[in-house]
């Protein structure tokens, strides 16, 4: 997916359908909380997928946004709008009692499916609070977390094991 994302954008700046300027490596050092942020993201939900089954693993991420408004809540010591906040419950609440149909609790999934909300939600709050990406259009987001991220992902997937399985789908 990150190999993909690079040779998009590059392609579509080769074209002049978007304009990309050369990575900074202070912008690179401002977005690499993000970066780690969503890595760990996306990490957790596919190995929390591995363990849970999909129902289970939604029902657990639609716990970001309780998280979001409860952090928001401590920080800014303001309850939230009591239309959000209703809102926000219900989802939650059904999320909840649709998560009880699992009959094949596994706590080491919901762990890491709890770690990848945690970090979703962290990645918002940073998003929001710092503004790290501000002055980074879409593509070059999408370039700078790519290029990133990429050096994390190739060792998750030599460490877990991943490249022997990859090499023999593929040949």
């Amino acid at each position: 997916q990150m190999v993909t994302g690079i040779v998009v954008v590059l392609g579509l700046k080769r074209l002049q359908v978007v304009d990309i300027r050369p990575l900074e490596m202070s912008k690179c050092i401002d977005l690499l909380p993000l970066v780690l942020l969503y890595n760990g993201n996306a990490g957790g939900a596919l190995m929390s997928l591995r363990r849970v089954p999909v129902p289970v693993y939604s029902t657990v991420k639609r716990l970001t946004p309780m998280i979001v408004l409860g952090v928001k809540t401590v920080v800014n010591r303001k309850l939230p709008n009591p239309r959000v906040l209703t809102a926000v419950v219900m989802v939650v609440a059904g999320c909840v009692v649709a998560g009880f149909g699992d009959l094949s609790f596994d706590a080491a999934g919901y762990t890491i499916a709890f770690a990848s909300a945690f970090f979703q939600a962290t990645y918002l709050l940073l998003v929001e609070h710092t503004g790290a990406e501000k002055g980074v259009g879409s593509a070059e987001l999408l370039l700078y977390n790519s290029v990133l991220s990429l050096p994390f992902l190739l060792a998750l997937v030599g460490l877990n094991g991943e490249v022997y399985k990859a090499r023999e789908a593929f040949w």
